[in-house]
């Protein structure tokens, strides 16, 4: 088992890792990694899995992100492993947790449960109306693309997550969401505004719960919408 005080040490480089290096720092403050470790030890609670390994796994799996977002589950597999030795895991250990990141973004196969429900839980974060504000966000920050061409971008890739779900538990959460996102994507015109208003808080610095927050204040979106957007920045 990871002791605790070694699990501490990963959710703190984690989150340095996720707060000041990644986008150069401007997405400081968002809770996609909290997100995904609860959604993670959520679904891991009545299966045959170390909860030890999903958490760091989970608190991992974005590690890469500042060597760029192309290959991220790669190249965050390789920089993770001077840490990893620094922790002094077994080897053991050590593999699991890099199969978590490694296979995270379904580039890869997860092999182990501990890997296909860290894969899981980041796919659910990144799913239904959240999902896409963190895409649109995601992706303005490394493109110029306008308004309209992001939100075109974004409804192409988002559908293809839900078939690589690998958990019954978080397939039936991911119906779910997908409905909601459908009913987003059928308004064009409030698709448009929403990526436009995503993109330029993406640009200035602000991080998609802060964007989310203010969505939820002016009731901007449609009252199903807010409630998913609640119900998923605090994931049960």
């Amino acid at each position: 088992m990871i002791p605790a005080e070694k699990l501490e040490r990963i959710r703190e480089y984690a989150l340095h890792m996720d707060w000041n290096i990644a986008f150069g720092g401007r997405s400081k403050g968002n809770r996609h990694l909290e997100r995904t470790v609860k959604i993670a030890l959520s679904l891991s609670k009545w299966k045959d899995v170390r909860e030890d390994i999903v958490a760091a796994g989970a608190w991992l799996h974005d590690v890469g992100l500042h060597l760029g977002n192309e290959g991220h589950c790669f190249s965050g597999a390789r920089f993770i492993q001077p840490f990893l030795d620094e922790l002094d895991l077994s080897q053991d250990d050590t593999e699991r947790v890099t199969h978590c990141i490694e296979a995270h973004d379904g580039e890869v196969p997860a092999k182990t449960l501990e890997a296909k429900t860290v894969h899981d839980a980041d796919t659910l974060d990144k799913m239904g109306p959240l999902g896409f504000i963190r895409h649109a966000w995601k992706i303005a920050n490394i493109t110029d693309y306008d308004s309209s061409s992001l939100a075109d971008e974004i409804e192409k890739h988002l559908p293809t997550r839900l078939e690589k779900i690998y958990l019954p538990e978080a397939k039936e959460r991911a119906v779910a969401l997908e409905r909601e996102l459908k009913n987003l994507l059928a308004n064009r015109e409030l698709l448009v505004r929403l990526t436009s208003l995503v993109a330029k808080g993406s640009r200035t610095g602000i991080p998609t719960e802060e964007i989310v927050a203010e969505l939820i204040r002016s009731e901007f979106l449609p009252e199903s919408t807010l409630d998913v957007l609640r119900e998923q920045l605090d994931p049960q």
